[in-house]
């Protein structure tokens, strides 16, 4: 996988005018890898973000080959006692439990508890049980020596948020231009439309015109006839009168 292959699956994207999901996004740049990593796992990893407590069993580090499940617990205990994770026994600055602390109890990175589980032979046997939070659990992921890939999967995401965030900025730049090109399409198409409207209502003023000339002419030609009705009338009146007067 190389930059420009990205680069070019982004114009891809926004050629096709595609709104790319983040999490469809990240499987896609992991394709584009020669070996591609199984993210199975990412599903899960992506809820425990909503939770900020120590909920998350040590014996998931097992499940997902972190440590062996022999001595898994004493493994958990050396690598948070190594990078110096705080539980919720210890005590904070102000000299009590971080559990009992309103201020320091959300920098708790874990608790342990005491589990009883049966064995063959017959009885119960006491085990240590450590409930991790979240970004201690994936911490523990990331500093895995027997299982590379969680420390891959973060780098993945690194590199998929980079190139996600420029697509995301290219894309809106390219919605935007698209609505700039539809609304200069819309004046073009409201200017022609204004021009035509000016031309017919220039029409409408000559037709009016036109009309007002040929009413002046029929109503002077009325008044015409009219003048020659009553011309006609007292000639017959003169002509009625000579006959009785001299007929």
């Amino acid at each position: 996988m190389t930059h420009q292959a990205i680069l070019d699956y982004n114009n891809k994207l926004i050629a096709y005018n595609s709104n790319c999901d983040i999490l469809e996004y990240i499987r896609y740049i992991n394709s584009m890898y020669r070996k591609p990593m199984d993210l199975s796992f990412m599903a899960d990893l992506l809820e425990y973000i909503e939770n900020d407590t120590c909920c998350i069993p040590h014996t998931l580090l097992i499940k997902y080959r972190v440590f062996k499940e022999k001595h898994a617990s004493v493994h958990v205990k050396k690598t948070l006692k190594l990078h110096e994770m705080i539980s919720e026994t210890d005590t904070c600055e102000h000299n009590i439990e971080y559990k009992l602390c309103k201020t320091c109890t959300d920098d708790i990175d874990y608790r342990l508890s005491n589990v009883r589980e049966p064995v063959k032979q017959g009885g119960y046997t006491i085990s240590n049980m450590y409930y991790l939070k979240p970004d201690t659990f994936k911490f523990i992921l990331m500093r895995s020596k027997c299982e590379k890939k969680y420390a891959k999967y973060y780098l993945l995401l690194e590199k998929s948020i980079k190139y996600y965030h420029d697509y995301q900025k290219a894309y809106k730049e390219y919605i935007i231009s698209q609505k700039d090109d539809n609304i200069k399409q819309l004046e073009t198409k409201i200017d022609k439309q204004t021009e035509e409207m000016a031309k017919q209502t220039e029409e409408m003023a000559k037709q009016t015109e036109e009309m007002a000339r040929q009413t002046a002419k029929i109503d002077e030609l009325l008044g015409y006839a009219s003048d020659v009705k009553e011309d006609l009338n007292s000639l017959l009146d003169i002509t009625i009168d000579y006959k009785l007067r001299y007929l």
